[in-house]
């Protein structure tokens, strides 16, 4: 602090010693009519004004400048800025001088670029600007952020400093592990001399000294390893070699097929695991391939009376290409949904929303979940059976291909298998060895459309039956034997064969109006003894029969052909089926009394 009274007290001195020719500034007019005036305080409050607070340049000023130069000076203000709103006000006291100097700041501000040009003649009695006149307390905050931010990075450097000290420790561990394992021995048959044996021997101990006690036990766990390595098996490398020659060794080739997670030695996913293939690139002019996929999407928040036909026809003009709707039925929606299918290159394109109308909804379609087959017990057989009326009520032959219950997986359970021949389709369960199902009229309008139709049937059949008759008569007559139609003939005989055989029960045949009469050749069929309670199911023209038939299916197959008058290749291949498919035999209480309801 006393070098810094020292300098002021000089620049004091230089000033005094310099006012007495600067007790009046010099005001000049140039023939342009501006106004310069030269004075050193004015011109220093000029200039630092912009760059130093208030409070510094009074104190710089008050310290560097006499007080007559400073009253002189603001004389010489107001003379030259007549237009200020600021009066001259004469001040006394300590505090002169200081306000003297605000005043000339006030009206220097007021006035802004209004002002005449100020210059200095001696440039050495301006006063300097040093670290004792100017606000330091920014650089003051810029110094202890620097100095934080430099303890940081000394403590960073320690945390790594002692984490590089641990690995060094670490690496001269596993070092000295593999230099034990990896310590070549020469084979059993040569001999060995003391002195290899001896640095080996003193290796491995001041290894074994310098290990934990758990490397100590892995060590003894490796002494195996090195006992069969001595027996003359092939030597690894050492490890300075291993890591030397890494960057050289090039990556397995892999397969585009195939592609595994060797990371962080995890088994790879099961997604990964699998084969996914691969794609064709290459060129084949004859050859073409399907690129488009079939994109199926939900649509729904449509009009209740909207069609699918009317979608699709809009959906057609703005893809340009086939768009299948199906109009998916629900109750109790406000809306309408539909099913649409296209063939489009990229699933996006059903997926943009200028393709549909607004307020509309799209999403992927989820197909229906159906079950893989009917599950075991009475319930799952009652559905199962439930499907199959409902089908049956709309045609009386139902084959397997058109009954969607009757899946692969259903008929390896217990879903009716179905013969379907020439019109005739019969119903039977495999697994519960029920009796053959039988799908009764709900109504009796039904019944008679029904009893219609089967009379309809059995005139034509009998119309063939007779045309095969007299195709018969004419053969008999030209061989001119005297003998009973084959027909006949053939039922006598398989008569005789089922009297021994033991009932068992026999369902409904249905039949149809497609049939080609043919000659009728049957071949014998053997049916195991199963005891039948009779039929489930006949036409209306044979409900009210006189009694029911007791003898084998066989039996009752031929009564009911001969009866409804069925030609003889439908009843051979009937036969033939059933033969090869299997035959029924004892149902199960459930199915029993569905069937009877």
């Amino acid at each position: 602090m006393a070098d810094v009274a020292d300098v002021a007290d000089g620049q004091s001195q230089r000033a005094a010693a310099s006012a007495f020719s600067r007790l009046k500034p010099e005001i000049y007019k140039t023939n342009a009519g501006k106004i310069i005036v030269e004075d050193e305080i004015l011109n220093f409050l000029v200039v630092k004004m912009r760059t130093l607070s208030h409070d510094e340049i009074v104190l710089l000023v008050t310290n560097c400048f006499t007080s007559e130069w400073i009253e002189a000076a603001k004389k010489a203000l107001f003379e030259v800025c007549p237009n200020t709103s600021q009066r001259c006000i004469t001040y006394k006291g300590q505090q002169k001088d200081s306000n003297n100097v605000k005043l000339c700041m006030r009206v220097l501000n007021e006035c802004g670029e209004d002002v005449p040009r100020f210059v200095s003649h001696f440039l050495d009695d301006l006063p300097p600007v040093s670290f004792n006149h100017i606000d330091v307390s920014t650089l003051l905050g810029r110094m202890e952020q620097l100095n934080n931010e430099i303890c940081c990075m000394k403590r960073t450097l320690e945390i790594q400093s002692n984490v590089c000290e641990s690995l060094r420790e670490v690496t001269a561990a596993i070092d000295g592990r593999l230099i034990a394992v990896e310590q070549p021995l020469p084979p059993a048959t040569e001999p060995v001399a003391a002195e290899r044996i001896s640095d080996a021997t003193v290796q491995r101990e001041m290894v074994t000294t310098a290990l934990t006690p758990t490397v100590q036990r892995e060590t003894t766990a490796l002494t195996p390893i090195v006992a069969a390595r001595s027996s003359g098996q092939t030597q690894s490398p050492a490890w300075t070699t291993v890591v030397k020659k890494a960057g050289r060794v090039k990556p397995a080739p892999g397969n585009p097929a195939v592609q595994h997670r060797l990371h962080q030695g995890k088994s790879p996913a099961r997604s990964e695991r699998k084969k996914t293939g691969i794609i064709g690139t290459g060129m084949a002019s004859n050859i073409k391939t399907i690129t488009t996929k079939m994109v199926s999407v939900f649509a729904s928040k449509f009009d209740p009376n909207l069609d699918s036909d009317t979608l699709s026809i809009y959906l057609k003009d703005k893809l340009k290409r086939k768009v299948i709707c199906r109009k998916i039925e629900t109750s109790g929606s406000r809306f309408s949904s539909f099913c649409v299918t296209a063939e489009c290159n990229n699933v996006a394109e059903m997926y943009d929303p200028h393709l549909w109308p607004a307020g509309s909804f799209v999403r992927r379609y989820f197909e229906p979940r159906q079950p893989r087959g009917v599950g075991f017990g009475a319930a799952g057989l009652e559905v199962m059976l439930q499907q199959v009326w409902r089908l049956q009520q709309k045609e009386d032959c139902i084959p397997v291909s058109d009954c969607p219950v009757l899946t692969s997986a259903s008929l390896r359970s217990y879903v009716h298998c179905c013969l379907y021949t020439h019109g005739t389709a019969v119903f039977w369960e495999t697994r519960f060895y029920t009796d053959f199902l039988v799908c009764r009229m709900s109504s009796r309008e039904e019944r008679q459309a029904y009893t219609k139709r089967w009379k309809r049937v059995k005139r034509e059949f009998a119309q063939l039956e007779q045309a095969e008759q007299q195709q018969a008569h004419l053969h008999q007559e030209q061989l001119q034997q005297e003998q009973p139609q084959p027909s006949q003939l053939q039922l006598a005989r398989e008569c005789e064969e089922v009297s021994e055989l033991v009932a068992m029960p026999a369902g409904s045949v249905c039949s149809s109006e497609e049939d080609n009469g043919s000659v009728y050749s049957a071949t014998d069929l053997d049916i195991c003894d199963v005891p039948m309670d009779g039929l489930v199911h006949q036409t209306s023209d044979s409900c009210n029969d006189e009694h029911n038939i007791k003898g084998s299916l066989k039996c009752f197959l031929q009564h009911w052909a001969l009866k409804h008058q069925i030609p003889h290749s439908a009843f051979h291949d009937l036969v033939v089926g059933l033969k090869a498919i299997g035959h029924p035999g004892q149902g199960t209480m459930a199915l029993k009394f569905y069937i009877s309801c």
